[in-house]
């Protein structure tokens, strides 16, 4: 619990910093999105929707300034543009405009100003700025926005907390809030701290259905999570759900500290991936697989005590899928929790996102315990032993290089 305490200040310290940034912004921007900001820090939206804002303009601030910039030969400043507008929503208005053969500085100034005109049109719909409803603003699904659909919700109540279902769909509408209020009722009897944790950090639950996507978040738009309710079953869910919330705790960490020396260097073995990655995505790898593990050996710990709160009868493939992926996390975070500890001693983690990684760290290793026990209950051993054997393997040629 002392994790999940310090863990739960966050959450003040972000809405205080986020009003401070709408004051800051409002003595640097041009009138229309400073009348928007002003409107923001006055509104009583979400604290998540004015953070997605702030991120947008403070992405519209280097834009502008690095577009300003521009000369006709190619530099560092080209680049830069080109990459952030390439991790955007506004993409495809640049690459579009740069086919057409339009110059770059004017494709850039076209991104802008799309960009511009959204988050005016956002303040008018969210936060109460003055002004009308243009047609031809792009509704973001990220926002609950859905293109040519009509949006169905519900509040989840979740003793204190809240937490809105928002969805497009509404024949298995009914379906899809059965089985979340179902997973959540799972997580809260079987793994309590899990449950605290997803109550201070899950804001909306909104459906997608690609099969190329588990689930995701956007760190632009904290507490928002995007659950594949179609292609998973039932512990996939209540995986997917503690997964996104993970995110969501470091997302808000992330934006208080900056707990990393970050560089693009392919150096750490990613178990997940099973490909190299920066220290970046280990890092934050680490960090959010940890309550996948943390649940899996909940509902394993209370399997051996006979304890465990499940809706109807458990099946035998799901008993052993509680404790194979409890084993597939333990060793994949075995693993990367040394190379964290090494990128600590190299630099590239700073004091305050290696204190973070201790705390998890003091909780994983209570789990070690969990782990003969779950490999005697395990029928099949195959995919343990192939993970075990792929991380050795690893290993071994990380030392060689």
């Amino acid at each position: 619990m002392k994790m999940i305490n310090s863990s739960k200040s966050w959450v003040d310290k972000c809405i205080r910093q986020n009003q401070l940034l709408y004051s800051q912004l409002t003595l640097k921007l041009p009138p229309a999105l400073k009348s928007t900001a002003i409107s923001g820090l006055k509104s009583h939206c979400s604290w998540e929707f004015k953070h997605f804002w702030i991120e947008n303009i403070k992405l519209w601030i280097r834009q502008s300034e690095r577009t300003k910039k521009l000369s006709r030969e190619w530099s560092d400043i080209n680049d830069l543009i080109l990459d952030d507008w390439n991790k955007s929503e506004y993409s495809s208005t640049f690459m579009k405009a740069l086919n057409r053969g339009v110059s770059f500085k004017k494709s850039s100034e076209l991104a802008l100003s799309d960009l511009k005109f959204q988050m005016i049109q956002m303040g008018v719909r969210y936060f109460g700025t003055p002004g009308k409803l243009n047609r031809n603003y792009k509704k973001l699904f990220e926002l609950g926005e859905f293109e040519k659909k009509i949006s169905f919700s519900e509040v989840i109540y979740l003793n204190d907390k809240t937490v809105d279902f928002y969805s497009w769909d509404k024949k298995n509408f009914s379906l899809h809030l059965h089985s979340i209020l179902k997973a959540l009722t799972v997580i809260k009897s079987n793994s309590p701290d899990s449950f605290e944790y997803f109550k201070t950090f899950t804001k909306r639950i909104i459906p997608i259905n690609q099969r190329e996507f588990v689930s995701y978040s956007l760190q632009t738009l904290p507490g928002h999570s995007f659950i594949n309710l179609y292609n998973r079953d039932f512990l996939d869910l209540i995986d997917d759900l503690l997964h996104e919330n993970g995110h969501h705790h470091l997302n808000y960490f992330l934006i208080l500290e900056n707990p990393l020396n970050e560089d693009d260097e392919l150096i750490y073995y990613s178990p997940w991936r099973k490909t190299l990655r920066p220290i970046r995505g280990i890092y934050h790898a680490h960090l959010t697989f940890y309550f996948a593990l943390k649940i899996y050996h909940d509902l394993a710990l209370k399997l051996k005590s006979d304890d465990l709160s499940w809706p109807g009868k458990i099946s035998d493939k799901q008993i052993q899928k509680i404790y194979g992926r409890f084993l597939e996390e333990w060793y994949m975070l075995e693993y990367t929790s040394h190379d964290l500890k090494l990128a600590y001693k190299r630099g590239q983690i700073k004091k305050c996102g290696f204190d973070l990684f201790n705390e998890f760290e003091i909780e994983r290793k209570s789990f070690s315990s969990m782990v003969k026990y779950a490999e005697k209950k395990l029928v099949n051993k195959s995919k343990i032993n192939s993970i075990r054997k792929t991380l050795d393997d690893q290993r071994e040629i990380t030392y060689l290089n």
